[in-house]
């Protein structure tokens, strides 16, 4: 009787094995089939410099260009009229991780007639994924404030207010002085 029970449990695992050998096999065909879609507003780009934590540059379409993030504000670390500011250093040490040199990214740009500030560099939202915005992580983390509210560039408003408040709430990075 040990035997036989013995031998039926063999048989059982060897087929349990067979249906998981079978599953893994499929599992990577679902995987290839299912492509990730990038959006129609977003633009592919190259990381070729992180300037601070709301300026990169980037190569796209063929040139190089600054991007300055939309709505959001990072502490300064460059400006020569300032002093480094509390958690400026974090924030570019953030956007460096994130958005590091050579790293694909995607973009969507400022509307049409406000796809440029006063220092013509090219206003975007920047996604590490064509999921996951920058902007919004940023914000997340208490490394940057929702600021330079101009209409029509304002379609994350909502969402980056949100993340703001929870940042605020928790004493997150920037928050975390007052």
């Amino acid at each position: 009787a040990t035997k036989a029970t013995s031998a039926a449990t063999e048989k059982k695992k060897e087929q349990a094995k067979t249906t998981d050998q079978q599953q893994e096999a499929q599992a990577p065909k679902k995987t290839e089939e299912k492509k990730i879609s990038i959006p129609s507003s977003l633009v592919a780009a190259t990381v070729t410099k992180a300037v601070d934590g709301d300026t990169i540059h980037v190569h796209l379409k063929g040139k190089d260009e600054t991007i300055r993030m939309l709505l959001i504000d990072t502490p300064e670390t460059h400006d020569a009229r300032k002093p480094v500011e509390p958690f400026g250093p974090q924030a570019s040490d953030y956007a460096e991780k994130k958005l590091p040199v050579g790293k694909k990214i995607y973009l969507q740009l400022g509307k049409k007639g406000a796809e440029r500030d006063k220092y013509d560099r090219l206003l975007a939202y920047v996604y590490i994924t064509p999921k996951d915005m920058y902007n919004l992580d940023v914000v997340k983390n208490g490394l940057a404030r929702v600021a330079y509210v101009y209409e029509p560039n304002t379609d994350h408003l909502s969402e980056l207010q949100k993340a703001e408040v929870r940042a605020q709430s928790k004493n997150l990075g920037i928050w975390s002085l007052s």
